[in-house]
């Protein structure tokens, strides 16, 4: 539940005003890209390279979540362009 909510807040909260569609597209194209090839790249490298092909995206995973968390505080410290008023934790 957390990552639908989560991405929902960082796609609208945190984009420009009148810039809400080209954020919800790209951020979608990324979605089904990462379902149409993530089995894809899953399978083959879990069964062409066995145990260490877990390596791999467990690396991908922790960057891209340390990257996304990092992003986002960054961008929650700008002062918002609109009327949104956005809470700082």
């Amino acid at each position: 539940m957390s990552v639908p909510g989560g991405s929902w807040g960082i796609s609208m909260a945190l984009t420009p005003p009148g810039a809400h569609g080209e954020y919800q597209g790209a951020m979608a194209a990324g979605t089904a890209t990462a379902q149409a090839l993530g089995p894809i790249l899953m399978t083959t490298l879990i069964i062409s390279w066995g145990s260490p092909g877990w390596l791999v995206p467990g690396t991908v995973f922790v960057t891209t979540g340390w990257t996304a968390r990092a992003v986002t505080q960054r961008a929650r410290r700008r002062p918002p362009t609109n009327a949104q008023t956005l809470p700082v934790d």
